[in-house]
């Protein structure tokens, strides 16, 4: 059987990219630095400052759509950071920890960001999750660990060996994991990679991050992110996330009040407005955007 991977649309995601590779950068937006990448940047610390309300959850999405549909945008405020970093002077590691648990705590994949020794320095929300269930990864004297001692040992070697590399490439090789868990339960895929940084950057400590995959917990497409990027009617966007979703689309004609017939008018729309052709180059595209690992 073929070694598990993590799906491109997660370990390639632009979001996670932007914010685990360079977070401890972030303040790079407090120069004063009269361009147009700052002035992304200021507008994604206001964002990270500002009440967790439906308007700021709504602009945060909307400065993510942004950097996830520019490549050329995300790599032009890498180097804007990468320029600065000279200027910026060591951040708090308190308030590096809280800007990081902030933007994490938005996609839905867990995220651990760990020492050397396996002890967690950043989980998101949906990491602390995973740990409390106990269920294939878990803590043991603040270290992490799994199952079983034969999965633990592979995982805190990977972590080590990670740690261990003064990467500055932006896509680090990584070691993919699969822990098996006490319930019947597919195995946790967990990706493991160094947190990239030059080998003279004392700002960000030895430290590996690990994305951790639960096939049974798939992302969910959201119908109003697919009414902003593709213009979809109310209901050709519950359609679409309902069919990205996994849902059949007899079930979803069901779910959502319709005829068949009427769904497959619907269909139609959507394959025009999202230029596809058929439903599984619309499926393709909508999970390959990344859109299902964000709350």
């Amino acid at each position: 059987m073929p070694s598990p991977t993590l799906p491109d649309s997660v370990s390639a995601s632009p979001t996670v990219r932007l914010f685990i590779n360079r977070m401890a950068r972030v303040s790079a937006a407090d120069q004063e630095v009269a361009t147009p990448e700052h002035t992304l940047l200021v507008q994604l610390r206001q964002l990270m400052e500002a009440p967790p309300d439906p308007n700021s959850r709504r602009a945060t999405r909307r400065w993510l759509r942004a950097v996830m549909a520019d490549e050329k945008l995300r790599a032009t405020l890498l180097e804007h950071i990468r320029r600065t970093e000279s200027a910026v002077p060591s951040k708090d590691w308190a308030g590096w920890i809280s800007q990081a648990q902030f933007l994490l705590d938005g996609v839905r994949i867990a995220i651990l960001v760990v020492d050397e020794n396996g002890r967690p320095l950043v989980v998101n929300r949906r990491g602390r999750e995973i740990l409390t269930q106990r269920d294939g990864l878990s803590l043991q004297n603040d270290r992490l660990a799994a199952n079983s001692s034969a999965d633990t040992a592979e995982l805190r070697q990977a972590i080590a060996a990670a740690t261990r590399r003064r990467s500055v490439e932006p896509n680090p090789t990584a070691t993919v994991i699969a822990l098996k868990r006490h319930s019947t339960h597919r195995s946790l895929i967990v990706s493991v990679r160094p947190v990239p940084r030059a080998a003279d950057d004392s700002s960000i400590p030895n430290s590996a991050y690990l994305l951790v995959c639960d096939p049974e917990v798939p992302g969910q497409v959201q119908p109003d992110w697919l009414r902003s990027l593709y213009g979809l009617t109310p209901t050709e966007a519950r359609l679409a996330a309902e069919l990205a979703n996994s849902t059949p689309l007899e079930e979803a004609a069901e779910k959502l009040g319709i005829t068949v017939g009427t769904a497959r008018v619907h269909l139609k729309h959507i394959f025009s407005k999202t230029q596809t052709g058929r439903q599984s180059e619309l499926i393709h595209l909508l999970l390959s955007s990344g859109i299902g690992i964000l709350n």
